[in-house]
């Protein structure tokens, strides 16, 4: 996959996300900068993103390989994002960038289990924990999310090495937020216009509400 195929699924799935994209800068190399806005704030985000291939020495695996870049850069007040792509499922992984800092080596991969991938591909999202770093899985629809909530999300490592509770966590909210948005789907009528209306409201509050906040109580 070539650079402009990586920054189309991302555009894709912010888009699919619920977000817009305000501007973007894809020089050819990585990292893909872009500026995302939901609906109650803007973003700055740059995305260094290789395609998930099966390992050839363990099948149980799939690996990106780190090429075209020697170390990952932090920018103040901007997200940095570590991706691999699943393309034939449409399914992410995001790596936590606070643990592959430093200068890369000249054949640096990243590995994660195939497991991984088939939960977040059957459940929109799945974590897994590592040697002290928490993996993300999610499909397109949880990007801005996982956007939003990226320290926390990769934070949760430091706190528990047990990722059922955060697992259960996301599946509550991955689920509410595809069942208001099956509702708000429908062809409206006179009988669900009030129930429309309402639920409009639920799903302002539900992107709006503190998510760390829930999370750490649960994990604390």
């Amino acid at each position: 996959m070539t650079n402009d195929d990586f920054l189309r699924c991302v555009v894709n799935a912010v888009a699919e996300s619920g977000s817009k994209i305000t501007s973007f800068s894809a020089p050819g190399y990585l990292p893909i900068r872009l500026r995302i806005k939901t609906k109650t704030n803007i973003y700055s985000v740059q995305i260094y993103i290789w395609q998930l291939v099966r390992r050839t020495t363990h099948k149980s695996q799939f690996q990106i390989q780190i090429t075209g870049t020697k170390s990952f850069s932090l920018t103040p007040r901007e997200k940095t994002l570590i991706l691999g792509w699943w393309r034939e499922a449409g399914v992410f992984v995001g790596f936590d960038v606070k643990k592959h800092l430093g200068k890369l080596g000249s054949s640096y991969s990243l590995q994660v289990p195939e497991n991984l991938l088939h939960e977040a591909y059957l459940n929109g999202f799945h974590p897994y924990y590592r040697n002290k770093e928490a993996l993300i899985a999610f499909t397109p629809d949880f990007f801005t999310e996982y956007i939003k909530k990226l320290e926390t999300l990769h934070d949760f490592g430091q706190l528990s090495q047990d990722p059922t509770a955060l697992s259960q966590i996301l599946r509550d909210l991955y689920f509410q937020k595809r069942a208001v948005l099956s509702i708000l789907s429908r062809p409206c009528t006179l009988s669900l216009q009030v129930t429309k209306a309402a639920l409009m409201k639920l799903e302002t509050a539900w992107r709006c509400a503190d998510f760390t906040t829930r999370l750490l109580t649960e994990l604390l």
